[in-house]
């Protein structure tokens, strides 16, 4: 009994303060109207409080994630734009070109490594001819000959790679007609 009165005596002297001191509140007193106020207001407040540093934070976090999420686009961009993408060929693809002798140009988006690509001639009869790749005009152009062609369908196959780190592969066909 002693226990309730000292904390009634609490309660009355702590009044309207923060919803903590409902910990020494008697039942009673802690459900009275005035109380109940108390509570709601002190309620709304630590809402309004806790809303304001949440925000606060959100904030923070999209500003400083802003500079983060800017170069990991650019470096995906820069990966993307990298990748061998074949701009240009000559003969073009279903093309019909004059024999025996045919040049073949290829270009790219970007540059190629001349040294560790590949060019080689699917012929009519599915049998492979690897070209030798001449010195290179440009660095995003690779040039050959294909000597000696009869008249059929032919295939140039092509690996290249580029500066990323990526092998790229193609096929152009053609056809080639009497001289």
């Amino acid at each position: 009994m002693k226990d309730r009165d000292n904390n009634d005596r609490i309660s009355q002297a702590l009044g309207a303060m923060l919803p903590a001191t409902a910990v020494f509140m008697s039942p009673k007193a802690r459900y009275s109207g005035r109380l109940r106020k108390n509570w709601a207001g002190a309620r709304r407040t630590a809402q309004r409080e806790e809303k304001t540093v949440f925000m606060g934070r959100h904030r923070k976090i999209w500003l400083g994630g802003l500079p983060v999420v800017a170069v990991m686009l650019l470096v995906v961009a820069s990966f993307v734009a990298a990748h061998a993408i074949l701009k240009e060929a000559s003969p073009a693809a279903n093309s019909k070109v004059a024999g025996p002798d045919v040049p073949i140009m290829l270009k790219y988006n970007v540059r190629v490594d001349a040294n560790l690509s590949k060019l080689s001639l699917l012929n009519p009869d599915n049998s492979t001819t690897d070209l030798k790749i001449e010195e290179p005009r440009s660095p995003d152009t690779l040039t050959s000959m294909a000597t000696g062609l009869k008249p059929g369908a032919y295939r140039i196959r092509w690996q290249v790679l580029a500066p990323d780190g990526h092998i790229t592969r193609g096929e152009i066909p053609f056809t080639v007609t009497g001289s």
